[in-house]
């Protein structure tokens, strides 16, 4: 099941629009034929797919040494009605791989599925808007596929808004606070909360090619910090991103979400 969500991401991207530095704004174009009114739903997935969340590979010295990301947004409708094609189904997996074990075994993995509602240019949205905000809110579930004592699972529903400062190709701001609670128990891991808190913001600073990005979160009770930072580079007429990532905290991998890691890893990147 696991490989079939894999390979229709990687052929919904593959085979969709490509990469960009940001999502493309608008109505999408309806999945109809060329020169009539009937439903292609080939091209209507096609005009509907977009990346979603960094999707990076890198890799370091330090055990797992490899660690990749990758995730998409599907947008359920195409109407007449702009409310209604802010739904939208999402997911993002992220993985710890360990190429220097035998056989190479995947250390851990999140799998993300959610289901999001996403509102764009609530404020701003044309070329000459210095100030530009998204607001998302959405449900999601987090797991990490393992059984027994290794079982680590959770549900929550967030709200996270994203604002942008400044222009496209100059100087840029972005603020992305994301707040959330959990849903049902936490029974895989009952002081997971301690860790992960109820809050995380993402900073993004770009100039032109280069932006530099930081994730920060830490436990309900002000402790147990974690932080990842991207400095990430465009190579010159590719869609491909040069990408260095330190991460310092607790819980990189969802195994290990009360163990403390530091590490930085080298490797590209297709969308950040």
């Amino acid at each position: 099941m696991r490989t079939a969500i894999v390979l229709l991401a990687l052929v919904a991207l593959l085979g969709g629009s490509p990469l960009l530095p940001a999502q493309p704004d608008g109505p999408p174009p309806s999945g109809t034929a060329a020169g009539g009114d009937r439903f292609d739903p080939v091209a209507f997935f096609k005009a509907h797919i977009f990346p979603y969340e960094p999707i990076y590979f890198i890799a370091g010295h330090k055990d797992p040494n490899a660690k990749f990301q990758f995730g998409f947004r599907y947008q359920i409708a195409d109407s007449d009605r702009r409310w209604l094609n802010g739904f939208n189904f999402a997911y993002t997996q992220t993985s710890l791989w360990d190429l220097s074990a035998p056989s190479a075994p995947f250390f851990d993995s999140s799998y993300k599925p959610e289901l999001l509602y996403r509102y764009a240019d609530l404020l701003g949205g044309a070329a000459t808007n210095w100030l530009h905000l998204d607001v998302q809110a959405g449900m999601q579930h987090e797991s990490n596929g393992k059984s027994g004592p290794n079982s680590r699972s959770l549900n929550l529903a967030y709200f996270r808004p994203t604002l942008t400062l400044g222009f496209p190709g100059r100087w840029q701001l972005t603020l992305q606070p994301r707040a959330w609670g959990y849903l049902g128990g936490l029974s895989d891991n009952p002081d997971l909360d301690e860790f992960r808190g109820y809050f995380d913001l993402r900073v993004m600073l770009a100039y032109k090619d280069l932006q530099l990005s930081a994730i920060g979160r830490m436990g309900h009770k002000g402790n147990h910090p974690s932080g990842q930072f991207d400095l990430t580079y465009r190579i010159p007429k590719t869609a491909v991103y040069l990408d260095v990532q330190y991460f310092t905290g607790y819980g990189e991998s969802l195994l290990l979400y009360n163990r403390r890691s530091d590490v930085i890893r080298f490797g590209f990147a297709l969308y950040r």
